[in-house]
């Protein structure tokens, strides 16, 4: 198995071929190193907490996501608070690799690996 980082283009590229919420998951990992298990069950407050440094892009991205949405955990199925599975997650990875034309292994550590210092 490929261990290197992703490259700046294989995020760019990854991003671009997922919808939301993926884009969101994979994000939040790649800005700050997080699990893909702690990432899928953040709650509405963790984006007040300072610890959380994400980009202001992010941070409008994910607020408009939660738009309309009346739930605590903010990656959940409709306004129930089931958190999406880590299944669900790798499948949207792989799907987003081959519509990006990203040809080598790719699976959810790569993103906490992968940001630039």
């Amino acid at each position: 198995m490929d261990r290197r980082p992703l490259s700046e283009w294989e995020y760019i590229a990854l991003s671009d071929a997922m919808a939301q919420p993926w884009r969101l998951v994979y994000g939040i990992m790649w800005e700050t190193g997080g699990r893909l298990a702690d990432v899928l069950t953040l709650r509405r407050e963790a984006l007040d907490d300072p610890y959380l440094r994400v980009s202001d892009s992010l941070l409008n991205d994910l607020n408009t996501f939660l738009l309309g949405l009346h739930r605590q955990r903010i990656f959940a199925r409709g306004n129930r608070e089931t958190p999406y599975t880590e299944q669900a997650a790798h499948a949207a990875l792989k799907a987003a690799a081959v519509k990006a034309g990203v040809r080598r292994s790719v699976h959810p550590d790569l993103y906490r690996r992968g940001r630039p210092g």
